[in-house]
């Protein structure tokens, strides 16, 4: 849904500024506390919202992605449609790594993720479980990520894990009075 999306962006954006004065006054990045933003299935990020919330939440996310690492906030982004509207020019050129798992036959797909002229991910087939093309905008690499046929797949829960922001705020803040002491 739109609104808590946009919520939840604008929070982490929030923590990444904080954090940027933390850094700004000398702390260590060491000291500040790892985050992970998972978005899955990037391109049902606002889905059901206007074309100004979908544009609102793709540039928070940009932000986010530029500003992140820095903040020791790091970003995961999946979907299973890499095409230009999913996954647009300028959010790709943000993401330092990226990994396409399979796109069968799908020259444009795996263009879309691992750049202009890097057909690889479209060499993979059923057979290569586990197999991915990866690059950080140089040559892709194969590597193999497992290799677990899909009958022993344990049951994952379907419960998100909440994150608490105040309490990632305090922390911060306290770090950013020591700082200033």
């Amino acid at each position: 849904e739109p609104g808590p999306t946009l919520a939840l962006l604008h929070s982490v954006q929030d923590l990444i500024v904080r954090r940027g004065e933390l850094i700004g006054a000398g702390s260590p990045l060491s000291l500040l506390n790892p985050l992970v933003l998972v978005v899955d299935e990037l391109a049902e990020l606002s889905g059901g919202g206007t074309p100004k919330q979908q544009d609102e939440a793709r540039t928070a996310l940009r932000r986010i992605v530029a500003l992140g690492r820095k903040a020791n906030v790091a970003v995961v982004l999946g979907t299973q449609r890499t095409t230009a509207t999913s996954i647009d020019v300028t959010t790709r050129s943000l993401v330092a790594w990226r990994l396409a798992l399979a796109h069968p036959d799908d020259v444009h797909g795996s263009e879309a993720l691992l750049g202009p002229g890097r057909r690889d991910a479209a060499t993979l087939t059923k057979a290569d479980a586990g197999a991915g093309f990866l690059t950080n905008g140089g040559p892709p690499t194969l590597l193999r990520v497992f290799d677990l046929p899909s009958d022993e797949v344990p049951e994952l829960s379907r419960t998100g894990i909440g994150l608490d922001f105040t309490a990632l705020r305090s922390w911060d803040d306290t770090g950013l009075r020591e700082l200033r002491r």
